[in-house]
């Protein structure tokens, strides 16, 4: 892995909300592009400047980015012990893309949310999420679950769980993405 998990999830984020398009990330376009808009700097930033990304990205330093290309991106970010699973859940509800970041002594790890699933007391037990660093499963949309049934603690512990991984991790950081609307 390259170390720019946050960087694909911020990519399909910017695809679900419309920012962005297929050809907008197309490594090899017919024509050739300006790029001259602040969604075409921004992107030039992430995949031409960036280039391989060694150490990562923080949401909070992706967060800052974003807000620095787009007027018209409403950007919320949240890190750990504010009521994760609450602001994940609204903001699933409301159709806005979520990147959670996990993290444990082998690894520091974004994720991007594409749904949930409640008990029968409406609590959200689990986030099914695409991994950019597992293959995509071939009987389900999700290739990674955070399994929060247990509860989460003071530590924000919950599962998450791939084909080949079960680990404890810890949920550090959660961005969601929202276009703003002029009224």
């Amino acid at each position: 892995m390259d170390g720019a998990c946050v960087v694909y999830c911020v990519i399909m984020s910017l695809l679900c909300i419309g920012q962005i398009n297929g050809a907008d990330i197309d490594v090899y376009p017919d024509v050739q592009r300006g790029r001259k808009g602040n969604k075409d700097r921004f992107l030039d930033h992430l995949l031409q400047e960036q280039g391989f990304v060694r150490e990562g990205y923080y949401l909070s330093t992706m967060a800052k980015e974003i807000r620095m290309y787009f007027s018209d991106i409403n950007v919320m970010y949240h890190r750990k012990k504010e009521n994760f699973l609450d602001h994940i859940f609204a903001y699933i509800e409301d159709d806005c893309p979520v990147i959670v970041t996990v993290l444990n002594a082998r690894m520091n790890h974004a994720i991007f949310v594409i749904g949930v699933e409640y008990n029968e007391l409406d609590e959200v037990v689990k986030l099914f999420c695409l991994d950019p660093a597992e293959p995509l499963d071939n009987v389900s949309y999700w290739n990674c679950i955070i399994d929060t049934s247990k509860g989460i603690d003071n530590d924000s512990l919950c599962w998450y769980i791939t084909n080949g991984i079960k680990s404890k991790v810890e949920i550090k950081e959660v961005l969601s993405l929202e276009e703003c609307y002029s009224i």
